[in-house]
């Protein structure tokens, strides 16, 4: 979490961080969330979840 958010992107870069409170590798969960970015809760989702659930992918497509 720390080092992500050391690194400072361009102003007129967007960011989304999809993050859960089911997170299983990433400690807390809320270190997912990139500083400045728009949090998206996933909860229940894992982190093999967003890999091969439909919903997620469906998220993504719609951020894009």
């Amino acid at each position: 979490h720390q080092k992500m958010n050391r690194v400072r992107l361009p102003k007129n870069i967007r960011t989304v961080s999809l993050w859960s409170e089911n997170e299983l590798f990433v400690i807390p969960p809320e270190s997912a969330i990139y500083k400045g970015s728009k949090a998206i809760d996933m909860t229940p989702f894992t982190h093999y979840s967003y890999l091969i659930h439909p919903k997620c992918w469906r998220t993504v497509s719609q951020i894009l």
